[in-house]
């Protein structure tokens, strides 16, 4: 996207101009030169004003690319390495093409009411440079899929899983503002070193195989399956094991959100809500290892307690994790020849409640959550994706919403909507404050509940909103203004051009006598 003057020069070796009134320069030259291009001093002006002023120049580029490529064998159907190239570059540079009068005789009758400040009297030098400003973010690496290996795998669908644990980093790197690019090898070998503790885990304990395939289980075995799973792969990993503790209740959660599962700072346990799961052991297992997650972010400290904009982010990041472990599990039980998770839950149905009975372990765990302080902790809850998500979208498409609204003055009938998505990188993200001015209530509605819903702590936040509220309406004012100062332009414009017109019309009327003599 640029913006360049096409410069225009009055030059000659010998340059004599005499103006009665006004002579204005606005990025343009006026000088008398040599051969060579070189002021030669042979210019004479002679002006009752002048008036100089400069021209912008800008341009701003964004370009993106990555590369991956997976090398290995068809014949022998192994992978032996996969890279990746990436990189990110971004340059935004601004200049000046100045008003520019050469050396000689300059006359100025009228010094008070003259604009000189801008004024260039350098002919051979007539722009100067703002700011010139580059990024660039890149990253290079190969990965030999052996080296991440224990036992050099040979297995083609093996292969193609652990090429998919890179493609999958390579997402969440893009797509999650909790993982950084510097955390690309550590969090694929993460997930690789996930993917060998299940199958290991798996491969020697037929007794799980089986109780993950079963709907029959107990509560008590549940949570032994959940366990099994877990404690692998934390220890596998380096994290010190916690129980997952099977509750069934309508009890809340964190910021009081209907919940499938809760890790607690206090207990430093994870409580898996079995009557919000109804997939059986792949929903067990999926939210246990989303939970596990959040056991290793309280153990790491720094990844937990934070504002609600992170936990959002990084209880996605939770939740990919979880469908990995799931889909590792499957996957261990498969190539060990034992089957698959089963997505259906038979045991409950029917079953009594009171004393004995097989619920005394879901009672007990459901008598301590009850008791938990509920904002020490995190859980995954309802639609917090899709929210999340959707306001996401939002804060993304405002800022090219609001340029166009405001700017080029359209509804929102009229937008260009693929102009929304395609140019989005290039807007100025402080617009989004002008959302209340432009998006349907729906959007609103939408932010503004998650507001509300924090209301308590984030009062200081809506002192913010409400300033910037105002700097935007200031703006809108000051939009309109230069709406109405370019209506004026307009307006002058018209009337040269009518009285230029009027003169073509007059000539038109004129013998070629009177043309010559009137010359």
């Amino acid at each position: 996207n640029s913006k360049q003057t096409v410069l225009t020069s009055l030059t000659g070796n010998q340059v004599d101009i005499t103006t009665q009134e006004e002579t204005k320069l606005r990025g343009a030259t006026i000088a008398a030169v040599d051969a060579d291009g070189k002021d030669n001093s042979n210019l004479n002006l002679k002006t009752d004003t002048l008036i100089a002023s400069s021209l912008n120049n800008r341009n701003i580029s964004n370009s993106k690319s990555l590369g991956i490529n997976l090398g290995g064998s068809v014949k022998e159907n192994t992978a032996s390495n996969v890279s990746l190239d990436f990189s990110s570059d971004k340059t935004n540079s601004k200049t000046k093409t100045l008003a520019t009068l050469g050396n000689g005789n300059i006359q100025i009758g009228n010094q008070e009411d003259s604009e000189t400040r801008m004024l260039n009297r350098d002919a051979e030098n007539n722009e100067v440079d703002i700011y010139n400003i580059s990024s660039h973010k890149g990253l290079k690496g190969e990965l030999d899929t052996n080296l991440l290996t224990e036992s050099g795998r040979n297995k083609i669908a093996e292969d193609l899983l652990k090429s998919n644990m890179i493609l999958d980093t390579i997402k969440q790197i893009a797509t999650n503002e909790t993982v950084g690019i510097e955390e690309f090898f550590s969090n694929t070998e993460k997930e690789h070193t996930t993917y060998e503790a299940i199958k290991e885990k798996i491969s020697q304990d037929p007794a799980l195989a089986e109780a993950l395939n079963s709907p029959d289980l107990t509560p008590e075995q549940k949570e032994q399956m959940m366990d099994d799973i877990t404690d692998a792969v934390m220890v596998k990993l380096g994290y010190e094991k916690h129980d997952n503790k099977l509750i069934a209740t309508d009890g809340k959660g964190r910021d009081n959100k209907d919940i499938k599962g809760y890790h607690s700072l206090q207990t430093q346990d994870s409580y898996i809500n079995e009557k919000n799961i109804d997939n059986g052991n792949e929903g067990l297992v999926q939210v246990a290892g989303t939970e596990a997650q959040r056991s290793i972010d309280r153990q790491e400290g720094s990844k937990f307690e934070q504002n609600q904009e992170y936990r959002d982010d990084r209880s996605k990041f939770s939740q990919n994790v979880g469908d990995n472990i799931t889909s590792y599990t499957n996957f261990s039980l498969d190539i060990t020849g034992q089957g698959s998770m089963t997505n259906s839950n038979n045991y409950n149905n029917g079953r009594a409640t009171t004393t004995p009975s097989v619920f005394n372990t879901i009672d007990r765990n459901n008598a301590e959550f009850a008791g938990l302080d509920k904002e020490a902790g995190d859980n995954w809850w309802f639609q917090g994706a899709a929210i999340g998500g959707g306001l996401t979208f939002a804060s993304q498409i405002v800022p090219e919403l609001a340029k166009q609204y405001y700017q080029e003055d359209k509804n929102l009938l009229e937008i260009d909507y693929g102009k929304v998505y395609d140019k989005i990188d290039f807007i100025d993200i402080a617009t989004m404050a002008g959302i209340g001015f432009i998006t349907p209530n729906e959007l609103s509605a939408g932010s503004s509940v998650k507001n509300i819903i924090n209301s308590a702590s984030k009062y200081k936040k809506f002192t913010k909103l409400e300033k910037k509220t105002n700097k935007n309406i200031n703006k809108k004012e000051r939009f309109a203004n230069k709406a109405n100062e370019n209506k004026n332009s307009i307006g002058k414009e018209i009337i040269i051009q009518s009285a230029v017109l009027g003169l073509k019309e007059t000539l038109k009327e004129m013998d070629d006598e009177d043309i010559k003599g009137n010359k």
